[in-house]
């Protein structure tokens, strides 16, 4: 019985380093990974420009435009109602009669009533100026709201006649409503003739309102319209900084017929230009409105945010594949070293039966025979020995009683080593004659059933068959504790299927993941046979243990 664990020893060895070896081979393929990333990279980063440029650039650049077209337009708009406000203010005060006696006798009481208790109290406005018929400057009021501190306006000065003012319409002419370039910067003014409140006359003078366009005017401007709105002198006098970027922009605006003017050069904001001019049609103020880029901006983040997610994609699904290749690499590398195992598992196998049969011959035919001759011998010697001589008749039969219990022991090696029966009688009468053996042995029932097959098993089957019952015996009688042992043979179509069942006490089938620490080797090497005849090997041991192989019939 000294020859199995030398074998197991070989066998444990031999599994050990072929099922590590693989292990040596799965490092990561950094130069695939890193391929597999750049490539991504450069896909990810020319198939966004390619969509930013060909698809979102035009969407947004579309949904721009409406949006510049709209707040210029409301731009635009916001004009039209302050000058309307404006109108309206100075078409109101003109038409008082009070107003219309005020120029007759300028009563002093009412100027403070109407002019400083309520006009600049209730309406944000910079100047209130009354011509009298004749057109002499007879009253002039003028404040400063934000800083509530009277303005003096240079141009205008009281009991000076004004012949040819643009401020002042014709006669029975509407209202004037204008821009005005004044001493304290661009102003927004309306005049209108002072008649009586059913509009009638004749005309008795001229009222005029003013709003300078100052910081607070273009911040009311700036938040309705949703840009910010800057005002500029002409002409433009200065050569340098900004003052160039101006002419150049009224050179554009001259080569596009004085229409509105947009331009896109600055990142990050759009601005549009205009020329604001006075009564006569002459350019006082080129006006600009900076729009921020709101929609290539959000573009420019959606983008940035999509690149950024695709980029973590892209490194997440270059680590994928490279996984994947890797594994693939590694799957193959382990098919190879799986079949290596094999091939040696099976090269054992050919070598523990042969040095098997080659004991079993050995100790048949030299040391069994042997004994049984010494036994001969000691039988002769007690035949010639003396009846009186019980002492040595009694040595004699002590000694014979040994040597038979050793070629008993002998011959039950012999067969273990080597069932000669498995070659004169088949694979049932070998399992039948081991089953009795391993029975009488172990003091465990073992029965045997047995369909009758209509093809006959090569020899390497049968042997392989017989050498996983006798394993499967040997771990029931070292660690089942089990009292019986059912053992069966079905033909199902081309195959044939084992099954070894115990009441015993079973086991933890993941001693099979991890081989070489003292159990589970038995049945790697059990499985490894079984798949070398092309089979199927499984174990359940959930209640007791049962293993079921599956292999196919093939013909001798």
């Amino acid at each position: 019985m000294g020859l199995k664990p030398h074998f197991r020893e070989i066998a444990s060895r031999t599994v050990q380093e072929q099922v590590a070896a693989p292990e040596s081979g799965y490092k990561k393929n950094y130069k695939i990974y890193i391929v597999l990333l750049s490539t991504a990279l450069v896909v990810n980063i020319i198939g966004f420009q390619i969509i930013l440029k060909n698809y979102v650039n035009k969407s947004f650049a579309t949904l721009e435009d409406h949006y510049i077209e709209n707040s210029w337009e409301r731009f635009e708009n916001i004009l039209k109602m302050q000058k309307a406000s404006l109108s309206k203010i100075t078409s109101d005060y003109s038409s008082w009669n009070s107003m219309y006696a005020y120029v007759n006798n300028q009563n002093r009481e009412f100027e403070q009533d109407v002019f400083v208790l309520e006009l600049f109290t209730n309406f944000t406005l910079n100047i209130a100026l009354i011509f009298d018929k004749d057109k002499n400057l007879i009253f002039k009021s003028a404040f400063d709201f934000n800083t509530e501190s009277e303005l003096n306006f240079e141009e205008f000065k009281l009991d000076r006649k004004y012949d040819k003012s643009v401020l002042m319409p014709e006669a029975r002419m509407p209202e004037l409503v204008s821009f005005y370039n004044s001493s304290n910067g661009p102003m927004l003014f309306c005049s209108y003739p002072i008649l009586h409140s059913d509009d009638t006359g004749p005309v008795n003078g001229y009222f005029i309102f003013g709003r300078l366009i100052d910081r607070s005017f273009t911040g009311e401007i700036s938040d309705l319209c949703g840009g910010k709105v800057i005002f500029y002198e002409l002409p433009i006098i200065n050569k340098s900084g900004i003052q160039k970027r101006l002419l150049e922009i009224l050179r554009e605006l001259n080569k596009a017929g004085n229409a509105d003017y947009i331009s896109r050069k600055e990142p990050g904001i759009i601005s549009v230009y205009s020329k604001i001019r006075d009564v006569d049609g002459k350019p006082l103020f080129l006006v600009e409105v900076i729009f921020k880029r709101r929609f290539i901006t959000e573009a420019g983040t959606i983008i940035n945010y999509l690149m950024t997610v695709a980029f973590v994609l892209s490194v997440v699904l270059a680590g994928v594949i490279a996984a994947l290749i890797e594994r693939k690499r590694s799957e193959k590398e382990t098919r190879a070293h799986l079949a290596k195992l094999r091939k040696f598992s099976n090269q054992l196998a050919t070598i523990e039966e042969k040095s098997r049969r080659t004991f079993a011959k050995t100790l048949h035919d030299q040391i069994t025979q042997n004994l049984a001759a010494i036994s001969m011998g000691l039988t002769k010697l007690r035949r010639l020995a003396s009846p009186e001589d019980q002492n040595l008749l009694s040595k004699v039969a002590d000694i014979k009683s040994l040597l038979d219990a050793t070629i008993s022991s002998t011959r039950n090696l012999t067969a273990d080593l080597f069932p000669s029966l498995l070659d004169d009688m088949g694979l049932i009468a070998a399992l039948s004659w081991h089953a009795e053996v391993f029975g009488n042995r172990y003091d465990i029932k073992v029965s045997i059933n047995s369909d009758e097959l209509k093809k006959k098993l090569s020899h390497e089957t049968e042997l392989i068959l017989f050498r996983t019952v006798q394993e499967a015996l040997h771990n029931v009688a070292k660690h089942a504790r089990a009292t019986k042992v059912e053992v069966s043979f079905k033909q199902k179509g081309k195959n044939l299927q084992l099954t070894i069942s115990d009441d015993g006490v079973g086991f933890d089938p993941g001693i099979l993941a991890t081989p070489g620490k003292g159990s589970g080797i038995g049945l790697i090497l059990m499985k490894e046979k079984v798949a070398s005849l092309g089979g199927i090997f499984e174990i359940d041991s959930s209640k007791g243990t049962t293993i079921r192989i599956k292999v196919p019939l093939i013909e001798e």
